[in-house]
């Protein structure tokens, strides 16, 4: 249901919903070896109950690889926590300030 049968359900089975030459390429790969997700007798259920967001290793967006061994390709991560360390020192400063 949350591929092919939700791409059937909006009309997009065509288009998305499965791995398919013609298609969209969105998914998600995560590393099923980290040991909080093992044993994996269920790996959906260990995707839904276990998982976290630094579990994953891939991410493809209409076959642009955005994520690559965890990290983001397309924005500069380090630059992104330097901002948002600046702007809570700021945020800081003003709460302490009031």
């Amino acid at each position: 249901m949350a591929t092919l049968g939700g791409a059937r359900a909006m009309g997009l089975e065509d288009e998305i919903g499965s791995i398919e030459a013609g298609k969209r390429a969105d998914f998600v790969a995560f590393d099923f070896r980290r040991p909080h997700l093992t044993p994996m007798t269920n790996a959906l259920g260990n995707l839904v109950h276990v998982a976290h967001g630094r579990d994953v290793e891939l991410v493809a967006v209409d076959g642009d690889i955005v994520v690559e061994d965890g990290t983001p390709t397309k924005v500069n991560a380090h630059a992104i926590r330097q901002e948002a360390e600046r702007a809570i020192a700021a945020l800081w400063d003003r709460a302490r300030a009031g």
